[in-house]
């Protein structure tokens, strides 16, 4: 059971409900030593007590497989189907702007006083993605080699409105790619350099000029997992390259990290910083469809306890600034969560979660609050 106290991510007028949620999950792992495949499925099924106009089923299917072809030779990959719901498109297209997601705009307009309705018209956005990819290392003494790439395919269902037609959304129909090359050495038993260079293509099926592509060179150092200090810290250089609407090539500073410590086998603390630059698309039924170039800078604090074999419980914080190319909007996102684990038996836990959501925007009414409360319980057969 969980509650929202703004569903639709509104800067006012804020409409709240509770949900029952049911995710049945099935997993089976086949490991022979030199191979270990993992097959998954689960179902997410959300059933809202007033509004539910928004229920959802989403589901998701995949594998996964590790293969040891020798000692110093790792093949891994990857295959992943999933149906996903964006429930912040109810609230986009009821005013032509864009409060579900941290990365888009809108017309900054607003039409009539739909925004005011306490139910939107518009249902909630269903897409389709599909993602595969694989990665190879080989190691050489202390020298080590690596190649990944991963793929990724969005297909979004046609926009449902409780009154008129349905709305197409194949402008955001899109196809991701990357590819990512690493050479590094060990300095020492636990402490190791790489250089990576990375590679990727972002298209969309009706919305050329939308399409972007760069590259991304990075060198720093990294700890091995089995030391006090896990993760990487690097720095360099990237650069996209987008459509002139979008303000053309941009470039800078790549920097950021990674990084977790163990001070003792029942705590752990993890920070992570990272720049990087997108595209950010938003549209309105009344309005055209917009799109600008972005930089996003996050960062983040997370803290894993144990408190015993029974109770457990870990928290997050994240900050990140999105700043647009194309004007001088900029958004600060910060989220924070607090999530309690009891052991009750061998096979049965149960979670009580706080989620806090918050963007503010030089944007008019882009940014809202948001506040998530749930319990539940997880039987393990």
């Amino acid at each position: 059971m969980a509650y929202n106290d703004n569903l639709y991510g509104r800067p006012n007028n804020k409409v709240g409900d509770a949900a029952w949620r049911v995710t049945p999950t099935l997993m089976v792992v086949n490991d022979s030593g030199i191979n270990r495949f993992t097959y998954y499925a689960l179902v997410d099924s959300l059933t809202y007590l007033r509004y539910g106009q928004d229920d959802t089923v989403n589901g998701r299917v995949g594998l996964t497989d590790r293969w040891e072809i020798d000692r110093d030779l790792v093949f891994r990959v990857f295959g992943d189907l999933s149906r996903q719901t964006d429930l912040g498109s109810v609230q986009n297209y009821v005013s032509g702007q864009n409060y579900g997601s941290d990365q888009n705009y809108g017309s900054g307009q607003n039409f009539g006083n739909a925004q005011n309705n306490s139910r939107p018209t518009f249902l909630p956005l269903h897409y389709w993605q599909y993602e595969t990819g694989g990665s190879l290392v080989k190691s050489f003494d202390r020298l080590f080699i690596g190649a990944s790439s991963t793929f990724t395919k969005q297909l979004y269902d046609n926009l449902g409105a409780t009154q008129g037609p349905p709305i197409s959304e194949s402008y955001q129909n899109n196809n991701q790619s990357f590819v990512t090359g690493r050479v590094g050495y060990f300095l020492g038993p636990a402490i190791y350099t790489f250089v990576d260079t990375s590679g990727n293509q972002q298209t969309y099926q009706d919305a050329s000029h939308y399409n972007s592509k760069g590259y991304r060179v990075v060198g720093g150092l990294g700890a091995d997992p089995l030391s006090l200090f896990k993760g990487e810290i690097y720095a360099g250089y990237q650069r996209q390259y987008f459509a002139e609407e979008l303000g053309g090539a941009q470039g800078g500073a790549a920097f950021g990290g990674n990084v977790s410590w163990l001070p003792t086998q029942y705590l752990t603390v993890g920070v992570n910083l990272d720049q990087a630059l997108s595209t950010s698309i938003a549209s309105s039924p009344i309005t055209s469809t917009t799109a600008s170039a972005t930089k996003t800078t996050a960062a983040g604090l997370s803290v894993d306890y144990a408190l015993s074999q029974t109770w457990s419980a870990n928290g997050h914080v994240n900050f990140a600034k999105v700043s647009y190319d194309d004007s001088l909007r900029f958004d600060h996102d910060a989220a924070a969560g607090l999530t309690f684990n009891w052991k009750i038996k061998k096979n049965l836990n149960a979670t009580l979660d706080y989620q806090l959501n918050r963007i503010s925007s030089n944007y008019l009414n882009a940014g809202y609050t948001q506040n998530v409360v749930s319990v539940g319980l997880t039987y393990l057969p």
